[in-house]
């Protein structure tokens, strides 16, 4: 996707409506970092980790109904499973519904030792989870699908209106809050990756093009008429206009964001 022209997003009236849209929207929990804890991590070094409130991504191994599952680390292919560490669903709601098995899950809780005694006052079967006692497991309080620009792009309707963790780099900063993102994977800058826009990030926040970035939020599609229900007039004409032409070659998603988290390095 070509760049956004400045035309498009560039005019302090379209600013002031992003900064209305994110009002009006479910958002993820704000507790979610980008942190660059692995599950590796977890798993071969947790007592340096207890305690500590954490965000992790990884693919989904064994599940255990809706009240915990595996995580895992994979290889650059997700040919071969590495680390894995149990998380222990404590959002009190159910786990997200992913479109396909190979996508992943980001998740933030603390990391902490799975007693006999936690696992009575849980309600877990003792036996189900008798290899896991007295091990490093991650109590979560936020799970969402974690997924990248292209991979939203491939499936849009999988992920309309639902909370999502969009793992990519900043493409270009068209507004105090608001930017385009693509796929930070090194395959997809060689072979080129299409442009996500995100709207209602913070402005007291610096974006820096070309670098790495969560952006937790609700994806939309980018239909007028719709929008035009939401938010009746903080859409002026002009950017009535601009919206539908970006829309008119076919449906595309948007990100209305929550949260905008650097990638540490």
């Amino acid at each position: 996707m070509k760049k956004l022209q400045t035309k498009f997003l560039g005019s302090l009236t379209f600013a002031a409506c992003l900064m209305a849209l994110s009002v009006y929207h479910p958002v993820v929990s704000q507790d979610l970092v980008a942190q660059n804890t692995t599950v590796e991590d977890v798993a071969e070094k947790p007592s340096e980790l207890f305690g500590q409130k954490l965000t992790l991504r990884g693919a989904v191994g064994r599940t255990g109904s809706n009240s915990s599952f595996l995580l895992k680390d994979e290889d650059l292919f997700g040919l071969i499973d590495d680390a894995e560490v149990l998380v222990i669903n404590q959002t009190g709601a159910l786990l997200p519904a992913r479109p396909q098995e190979d996508i992943e899950l980001q998740v933030t809780g603390r990391v902490a030792m799975l007693t006999p005694d936690k696992i009575s006052q849980l309600g877990l079967s003792s036996v189900e989870y008798s290899q896991y006692t007295n091990k490093a497991v991650v109590f979560a309080d936020s799970i969402a699908i974690s997924i990248s620009p292209d991979e939203l792009f491939d499936n849009p309707e999988a992920y309309y209106y639902k909370p999502v963790a969009v793992k990519g780099e900043i493409e270009q900063v068209v507004s105090p809050n608001s930017f385009t993102m693509e796929d930070d994977e090194i395959i997809d800058e060689i072979f080129g990756s299409r442009d996500l826009l995100v709207l209602g990030a913070d402005p007291e926040q610096v974006f820096a093009e070309d670098s790495g970035v969560v952006v937790t939020g609700i994806v939309r599609p980018l239909d007028m008429s719709e929008l035009r229900n939401y938010y009746g007039d903080m859409l002026g004409n002009q950017i009535r206009s601009e919206l539908d032409l970006a829309a008119e070659d076919r449906p595309q998603p948007v990100l209305i964001a929550n949260g905008v988290y650097p990638i540490r390095d």
